[in-house]
């Protein structure tokens, strides 16, 4: 399949000293496309926890794939040759796991080990929430995640395709994807009660644009070279299958969470069905805001140092949270990019942290 290294799969959460583990009341949102930027690595690759996670993923990729991340993504690159899906879903699933271990090496030097109480990911996110989960080793995940945009930009349909967030309420969404001429777009993803993603042809996109903003409705176009979640990917989800059973899923360690079911998934069989419908489906991220209320979470924490989730999300919780649950984007590290660290989240919202 691959030169895959094996290691120990709680690399980046270690738990092998079980006396001094305790959950927290912290969740982890991983992002998916639309963070990618040209010098996206420059702030993390200045810690030596960061920059190992990326110089082993430029390794990893230059063996198996031909590039370096790194290169693709460096200051003075080709933005759109980082746009292009099958380099800008690797790019993300680096970044996220180089946050977490900035983030896991100043926990630990400080000596706490405390694990979050759940994982999961927005889209391609999804991918490094189940590595950091502990279902696969760092390798293994950097290589599905590669895989998952290589069989995207390869096999997916080549009609020329984009997405749009709409800031608006799901009625307007409904009516106007209810229009005849409006047929060949598809709903995306839900980031939540009040934004929502489009996406299909760009010349069909553009008309819905046009008649949003008569509705003065605010429109963002999301960064990706294509529609994802819906009918011009579903060409590739055979592939996607198949580079799916090549892997060799284990039982999470940290709780992950299905955004299709917004409940926890049991199995490795489950994490293959998330993965699966995640792919050509629509991406709804309301039933996990839901469960997370539910379950008493208090902090959810985006790894995306733009937070842009957090504010997102910030209104779904206004209008579904029982009791007082926060919505936090976190940089690199302690340097607290959108205001608060990952590292500061822990040390700062969890009462039950423990120090060895």
């Amino acid at each position: 399949m691959h030169e895959r290294r094996e290691i120990h799969r709680a690399y980046y959460y270690p738990i092998e000293h079980q006396e001094f583990e305790t959950h927290s009341n912290i969740a982890i949102l991983l992002p998916g496309q639309d963070i990618q930027e040209i010098g996206m690595f420059g702030e993390i690759a200045k810690y030596p926890a960061g920059r190992e996670v990326l110089e082993r993923a430029d390794s990893f990729l230059n063996r198996n794939f031909g590039y370096k991340i790194s290169d693709i993504a460096r200051e003075g690159a080709d933005p759109d040759i980082l746009g292009q899906t099958q380099y800008t879903q690797p790019a993300v699933f680096t970044l996220s796991i180089a946050i977490h271990n900035v983030n896991r090496h100043h926990r630990d030097k400080d000596g706490y080990r405390t694990l979050p109480r759940y994982m999961t990911g927005n889209s391609g996110g999804m991918l490094a929430a189940v590595m950091l989960s502990g279902a696969t080793d760092f390798e293994e995940g950097l290589w599905l995640s590669a895989m998952r945009g290589k069989v995207m930009q390869e096999h997916g349909d080549k009609t020329p395709t984009s997405m749009v967030a709409a800031i608006t309420n799901e009625e307007v969404i409904r009516e106007l994807l209810g229009r005849e001429e409006f047929e060949p777009l598809d709903l995306c993803l839900v980031n939540s009660d009040s934004t929502f993603v489009i996406g299909g042809p760009n010349e069909v996109l553009e008309r819905a644009i046009d008649v949003l903003a008569s509705q003065k409705v605010k429109t963002k176009t999301v960064k990706t070279d294509r529609s994802m979640h819906g009918r011009y990917v579903r060409p590739a989800k055979p592939k996607f299958s198949e580079v799916l059973r090549q892997v060799s899923f284990k039982t999470p360690i940290i709780p992950l969470v299905g955004i299709h079911t917004g409940l926890p998934i049991g199995d490795t069989q489950g994490i293959i069905e998330e993965l699966e419908v995640g792919f050509d489906h629509t991406f709804d991220n309301t039933k996990v805001l839901r469960f997370f209320d539910e379950e008493g979470v208090h902090v959810i924490s985006e790894v995306n140092k733009k937070g842009t989730f957090a504010r997102i999300f910030e209104r779904t919780l206004n209008a579904v949270a029982t009791h007082k649950l926060k919505a936090v984007g976190v940089g690199v590290g302690a340097i607290a990019i959108a205001g608060v660290g990952l590292y500061e989240v822990f040390t700062r919202h969890n009462p039950q942290n423990h120090k060895r």
